[in-house]
């Protein structure tokens, strides 16, 4: 057949596929006749352009997978030469056989016929993005010279033939996107030369064979969301020469085999989405080349490894959904490279560690729902190329650190549902008002003053910055009152704090009223207790500091209303 030049195309979702189209012509083409509903084998083989049983067999599938029907394949049916048929590749010579058919997003739809198995010098076979239906005929395990096998994104069913583990040569078997059942045939670990093995989509609810252990030179092991079940076997660790190895959305249980810090070469490792239990193993730190390890959505306990800081690589660390628990590693400080770091979902408790502030690659921190405590540090203004940082539902206590107004590449910055406290400074009001998704909600000793300072920077004056609602002076009292409430019987006795919140009720009374000077007037004497309480050791600074902020508050709502 003459060249034509081809191009590669990604045609999985979850896997990127080397896919053949043919490129248009350059200039204007002749019209071709349009073919009749069938070829008629006696019209095109005669044995003087290949085999007469191979021509047969692209008759074959013409015939039986609606031809007429396909989409940019041109010749067949037209041209007397059926390696000139458009996807059909031959061997050099006057009788030469077909090394290669690719009609990948043809149109073609039904079974796909036993007959392709006459295509005995065929080397790669790809068939994907099609609508081909039933299942893969057992007989394609005779095609001794494959090397190239591609069926995915079709509608097959059925399971995988046990014959395709007699393709000695094969180097790609890429079948995902169909309805493959189970079991995953044993027989694939013959498979001694593959490089990549995709069985994603599907519904093939087996257990993962051991006998895949046994692929030295498998490169790539896809099986996303195959509805695999059981452990994952121990023997993957032999597969010396795997560089990515997906098992997401699976069913997958039981521990993660030690064994897969065998696999040296590895830059991508996703287990996410599945039911693994135990600990991460310590081992998975020898993955020095790895980039991408996810586990997330699993049953995870225990800590995250040390080890794992040895994984100087890595850009993205995803394990939030788990039951991780305290502390970070410090060794995570070496991941200088990390971008993005996802631990929300899990156990992880205490104080927030002040190195992540040195992981100046990071660009995605997702730290929720989890028990963090403590003050958010400062140290995470330091992250200059931050863009998401969530550090909602936990328990937080403290104020939104300013350092955090130096991140101006954030475009969301989430810290609802915490134990915050305290007014929110005008500069961090202002800096979430320009970040693109920012919440602040559901902190109950977190608010905003309502007043004009704030009110100007309100930037669609609805009362509302980052979801928390300017706050009137009678809403800061009452919350003052209940804060003090809060401190009976452990820190106040009773009359203490009786002789505090009413200072705070009176003024509230009096501004009412419209007697600003007499509310202002009666908040000062409520900070001069606050203040001989500190002296005296009754409260402590730090317990003050929140009443000092609601007081001052009010003092300033109220002196603009003078």
């Amino acid at each position: 057949m003459s060249p034509r030049p081809f191009a590669l195309a990604a045609l999985s979702a979850i896997v990127f596929a080397a896919c053949t189209e043919a490129a248009p012509l350059a200039g204007p083409q002749p019209e071709r006749p349009t073919p009749a509903f069938t070829i008629d084998p006696e019209d095109f083989c005669d044995g003087t352009t290949m085999p007469e049983i191979e021509c047969e067999a692209l008759v074959t599938l013409y015939n039986t997978t609606n031809g007429p029907g396909w989409v940019g394949i041109a010749g067949w049916g037209v041209d007397p030469n059926p390696c000139e048929w458009e996807g059909v590749f031959c061997s050099a010579g006057d009788n030469g056989s077909v090394t290669s058919l690719v009609l990948q997003n043809a149109g073609l739809t039904g079974p796909v016929p036993s007959d392709l198995a006459d295509l005995a010098q065929l080397r790669n076979l790809r068939l994907g993005s099609n609508d081909l239906t039933g299942p893969i005929p057992a007989a394609l395990g005779d095609l001794a010279q494959l090397r190239d096998l591609r069926l995915f994104n079709n509608s097959l069913t059925g399971p995988i033939p046990a014959a395709l583990g007699d393709l000695a040569e094969l180097r790609d078997l890429h079948l995902g996107g169909n309805g493959l059942t189970a079991p995953i045939p044993a027989e694939l670990g013959n498979l001694s030369n593959l490089r990549r093995l995709v069985l994603s989509f599907n519904s093939l609810g087996a257990a993962i064979p051991a006998e895949l252990g046994s692929l030295a030179s498998l490169e790539r092991l896809f099986m996303v969301a195959a509805g695999l079940i059981g452990p994952i076997p121990a023997e993957l660790g032999n597969l010396a020469n795997l560089r990515g190895l997906w098992l997401t959305g699976n069913d997958l249980s039981g521990a993660i085999p030690a064994q897969l810090g065998n696999l040296t070469k590895l830059d991508t490792l996703d287990l996410g989405g599945n039911a693994l239990t135990g600990s991460i193993p310590t081992e998975l730190g020898d993955l020095v080349d790895l980039e991408y390890f996810s586990a997330s959505g699993n049953a995870l306990s225990g800590t995250i490894p040390a080890s794992i800081g040895n994984l100087t690589s890595l850009e993205q660390l995803l394990l939030s959904g788990n039951a991780l628990v305290s502390p970070l590693p410090a060794s995570l400080s070496a991941l200088t490279g990390l971008r993005r770091l996802a631990l929300c979902d899990n156990a992880f408790s205490g104080q927030l560690a002040t190195w992540l502030g040195s992981l100046d690659g990071l660009e995605l921190l997702h730290l929720c729902e989890n028990s963090f405590s403590g003050t958010i540090p400062e140290e995470l203004g330091d992250l200059a190329n931050l863009r998401f940082l969530d550090l909602s539902d936990n328990q937080f206590t403290g104020s939104i650190p300013e350092s955090l107004t130096q991140l101006t590449g954030l475009n969301q910055l989430l810290v609802p549902t915490n134990l915050l406290s305290g007014q929110v400074s005008l500069a961090v009001a202002a800096f979430g008002e320009t970040v693109a998704q920012c919440s602040f909600f559901a902190n109950p000793g977190l608010f905003i003053p309502d007043i004009q300072a704030y009110r100007d920077i309100d930037l669609n004056g609805d009362g509302f910055i980052c979801g928390l609602e300017l706050a009137s002076a009678e809403d800061i009292g009452n919350q003052a009152m209940d804060d003090i409430e809060e401190l009976v019987p452990d820190v106040l006795n009773e009359g203490k704090a009786n002789a505090l919140a009413t200072k705070i009720e009176n003024a509230i009374a009096k501004a009412a009223s419209g007697q600003y000077a007499a509310a202002i007037n009666q908040m000062q004497s409520f900070l001069n207790q606050l203040e001989n309480m500190v002296a005296t050791g009754t409260l402590t600074a730090e317990q003050a500091a929140g009443f000092i902020e609601q007081a001052e508050a009010l003092i300033e709502i109220w002196t603009e209303e003078l």
